[in-house]
């Protein structure tokens, strides 16, 4: 009987546990996509047990951005805005299903985050000023108890030159993927402490350039579903997430469907 009854709270749950899917457009107000992937290299965060690793790849946690005043191509301060991968959005009940909207979403897939947006006006642009890693140390008492703790680590990128950065615009009615990046980080000043924290700096790099004689299939698995590395097979594995990220029948489902489609006919030709 407790079997059973255990079986049901489990049950119970998970079926009370939100889908994660990306807000619907308000139907009286223009709205686009833009989406890309992003993942962190940072190879002064390798262990003694790692160093026979290509390299260490990193989840972004925490990222920032900043809109771009267009008179002066500078950027913004008081602009700035965070995506956290955790939800925050709003819980809504469609057809008996349970589902969290999200404005701004983060979809993980292994180690690389894909970040969409869905809220940004089109007349302004964006670029990515900053994100951050986590990693956890286990700490002991003098009574032997442990206490695992979770530290981030800040990567700002240099912001002074705009052709160098990841900088968007959105486009009204589209999906915008703007392919897969990776960050790599670099040491602007070894401390003499193992935490580098606010020595490090971080440059943006195209994922197909960096991955073109990289040996790590299960990075390239992740990114292009085991296909050849190209912009086109990273969009479709980004477009299939997205399907499953979206309302049933929604607005984003069509869009994705018509991309995947075009994608489709665009290759047979």
């Amino acid at each position: 009987m407790k079997f059973w009854i255990f079986l049901f709270l489990i049950f119970n749950l998970d079926c009370k546990s939100p889908q994660i899917i990306l807000k619907e457009p308000v139907k009286s107000v223009q709205t686009g996509l833009v989406s890309f992937g992003l993942f962190i290299v940072d190879d002064t965060a390798f262990t003694l047990f790692e160093k026979n690793a290509e390299f260490k790849v990193l989840a972004p946690t925490h990222t920032f951005f900043y809109s771009i005043d267009l008179t002066n191509s500078e950027i913004e301060p008081k602009s700035k805005f965070i995506v956290n991968p955790v939800p925050t959005g709003e819980n809504i009940e469609i057809n008996g299903k349970l589902y969290n909207e999200k404005k701004r979403l983060v979809i993980e897939n292994d180690r690389i985050n894909y970040f969409l947006f869905s809220n940004l006006k089109p007349e302004i642009q964006y670029v990515l000023g900053s994100t951050a890693y986590s990693y956890t140390t286990v700490q002991f008492s003098v009574r032997g108890r442990r206490r695992d703790q979770i530290n981030y680590v800040d990567i700002p990128l240099p912001l002074t030159d705009l052709s160098k950065t990841l900088n968007f615009k959105v486009i009204p009615d589209e999906i915008s993927f703007l392919g897969n990046f990776v960050i790599k980080v670099e040491v602007k000043q070894k401390g003499i402490f193992l935490d580098f924290n606010e020595n490090k700096i971080g440059t943006i790099h195209r994922a197909e350039d960096f991955l073109k004689n990289s040996q790590n299939q299960e990075l390239i698995k992740s990114l292009y579903g085991g296909n050849e590395i190209s912009e086109k097979n990273a969009e479709i594995v980004f477009l299939k997430k997205l399907l499953s990220n979206s309302l049933e029948n929604g607005y984003w489902t069509k869009k994705a469907k018509e991309r995947l489609k075009q994608i489709s006919e665009e290759t047979k030709n």
